[in-house]
């Protein structure tokens, strides 16, 4: 996937934010690695099929653990709690060390709430720290939570990696950005989105895309398209949507193509409304390469839109650098619909 473009100008899911403002400082450390607190002993099966369930593989090229989790014990908790992704396990329904902890989360008729359930979770941004999602899971038995987790775990732990990838945009942003070409894509393109330091652009005003992209030698390359077009264009299946992606990797990413075996398309959403979700691998023969890719379809106003993104790291990890520009990716905004 090489760069050759033109630069243009230099249970239920409910999403809290209880923080404190600007007082709060950035989450540190990276969403690979995810912090657990519970009161539950960690031999405790309720335990491992959290942590299983956290662990278990995203297929990239190759399947690759979504999170690496790292229980922190309660003392200690009250200096690693600006993790960038936590897990707060316990069963709410009893009193506990834990308590303080689930106090600062929620309000005690939400934890009433959940404790009156086998299990049931929530997700909250920027608890202690600015840039944080925190998973809150309440669990009474390993029964419930090994029925609970077979019918509603994946749904559960993609929602708490959204969120995360939610949380982190505007840290992104504030780590450094573009603004000179951020304004120029909103006044030419009416849509914003984070362009953060280190990323280069480029723009196909005739093909109606906008590109934001790292490629560093030494790093993994980065790659964030943004395609629109008039909504009465758009495609009407969610295979079609994968055409599009297939016919944009083509041009714009020096002839990539999707494997359509190893790639799918399915009804989801994007910021909460309806979208196409893409999901797979591309492929280029001429220079032998490939790797995942990630694109929402969808539409704003009298114009539909596919996000895509895309990563190339042979030698390691995708999942990470993935998450990377799905964040930026989720900061997009239409600032004039038409």
């Amino acid at each position: 996937m090489p760069t050759a473009f033109i630069l243009a100008v230099s249970a239920s899911f409910i999403v809290f934010t209880p923080g404190c403002g600007d007082a709060m400082l950035w989450a540190i450390g990276n969403t690979e690695r995810i912090g657990l607190a519970t009161n539950f002993d960690l031999a405790d099966t309720r335990v491992g099929l959290t942590v299983g369930i956290l662990q278990r593989p995203v297929q990239m090229v190759r399947p690759e653990n979504r999170f690496g989790v790292e229980p922190i014990p309660l003392d200690l908790f009250p200096s690693n709690r600006n993790w960038k992704g936590l897990v707060v396990l316990g069963d709410l329904s009893t009193k506990s060390s834990l308590d303080p902890t689930i106090a600062h989360l929620i309000s005690k008729e939400e934890r009433t709430e959940m404790a009156s359930r086998p299990v049931d979770y929530r997700l909250i941004e920027n608890a202690w720290a600015r840039g944080q999602a925190v998973l809150l899971l309440h669990v009474r038995s390993a029964e419930d939570l090994t029925s609970f987790l077979r019918d509603r775990g994946e749904t559960m732990v993609e929602r708490f990696d959204v969120t995360l990838q939610e949380a982190i945009g505007p840290l992104l942003r504030a780590a450094g950005e573009d603004d000179d070409m951020e304004r120029y894509v909103a006044d030419n393109y009416g849509f914003d989105i984070a362009i953060p330091r280190g990323y280069s652009t480029g723009e196909d005003r005739e093909g109606r895309v906008v590109r934001i992209y790292r490629s560093v030698e030494g790093e993994p390359a980065r790659f964030v398209l943004v395609h629109w077009m008039p909504s009465d264009e758009a495609p009407d299946t969610p295979e079609a949507w994968l055409d599009v992606r297939d016919r944009l990797g083509a041009i714009y990413y020096d002839g990539d193509y999707v494997l359509k075996e190893r790639s799918n398309a399915t009804l989801g959403t994007f910021q909460g409304e309806s979208a196409v979700c893409l999901s797979g691998v591309w492929q280029n023969d001429k220079y032998v390469i490939g790797g995942p890719f990630r694109s929402f379809g969808f539409c704003r106003g009298d114009r539909c839109f596919l996000i895509d993104v895309s990563v190339f790291n042979p030698p390691g990890a995708k999942l990470p650098y993935l998450r990377e520009v799905l964040a930026i990716a989720r900061t997009f905004q239409v600032v004039n619909p038409t």
